[in-house]
């Protein structure tokens, strides 16, 4: 081959080399372009969500306090109503003022044991919170329809 040709097929194979560093230099310099606006969203979204839990945690504390707000006040009425339940012991024979006292004892173990309940309660997640709130709830009705028919009955 010729100098002149042989000068020629290096500048092509050269240009060809330069054209597809070039190429893909551009291709990386793209995805890391892309991949750093992937992370950049990723972030971002992973920001939104801590934002998303902490106003949901925020919410579920103040959930939490209203509800046990609400049942303390419940459970200082059951303690007030167990008291005069005890102070109302009235003329009754030995035995009767034994199943009083009993029967009133009882209701008072079953409030301090929702107290217990109430207090000693740790929040680990909703569902578990719902199902909580629904059974604590559901006790401590039952257990003001109790304190309801031990005075209905002492008025009788």
């Amino acid at each position: 081959m010729n100098k002149k040709i042989k000068q020629s097929v290096y500048a092509i194979a050269l240009a060809s080399f330069a054209t597809v560093v070039v190429f893909f230099t551009s291709c990386d310099n793209n995805n890391n372009k892309y991949g750093s606006e992937r992370a950049e969203d990723a972030a971002e979204e992973l920001r939104d969500a801590k934002k998303d839990l902490d106003e949901a945690q925020r919410e579920y504390t103040i959930k939490y306090n209203d509800f046990k707000r609400e049942m303390d006040n419940k459970i200082t009425e059951n303690d007030k109503a167990i008291a005069a339940l005890k102070a109302d012991v009235r003329e009754r024979n030995a035995e009767a003022k034994a199943n009083w006292n009993t029967a009133v004892n009882d209701l008072e173990r079953k409030n301090q044991s929702l107290k217990d309940r109430i207090n000693d309660y740790k929040a680990d997640g909703n569902a578990n919170w719902d199902e909580f709130k629904r059974e604590f709830n559901h006790d401590i009705d039952r257990l003001g329809e109790a304190l309801k028919d031990m005075t209905q009955n002492n008025v009788k």
